[in-house]
């Protein structure tokens, strides 16, 4: 639970300093286009590992907050979009330990 909470954390912190102090409003918005953008730069790194955002849901706090799901989901689909997650891959690429923390997040889970 604990490495969880640390990667969502590690989320929000990236998404506000690539875009700047949210108002409350945007919050959800910013912290969605940066969980796309990781899972995305995750994804093409290693396309064998099956990175996705639906196994990021399965995350306690993820799961428990339906509208920030809810704009994962918009952001992901809507094209207007683009520029701002090329940003924070192009960002986050620069950073070669932002893989390492982000991408077990968006890992499939486990069998239980």
């Amino acid at each position: 639970m604990r490495v969880i909470s640390k990667t969502v954390c590690l989320v929000a912190l990236v998404a506000l300093s690539n875009l700047g102090q949210a108002q409350a409003d945007t919050e959800d918005h910013d912290i969605a286009i940066t969980m796309v953008a990781m899972g995305r730069m995750c994804a093409e790194q290693e396309p064998g590992m099956n990175y996705s955002l639906q196994n990021i849901f399965s995350l306690p706090d993820i799961a428990a907050n339906a509208e920030l799901k809810k704009e994962i989901l918009a952001v992901d689909t809507n094209p207007a979009f683009q520029d701002e997650i090329k940003a924070v891959q192009v960002q986050a690429a620069g950073d070669p330990s932002a893989a390492k923390h982000f991408c077990p997040s968006y890992a499939p889970k486990p069998s239980k």
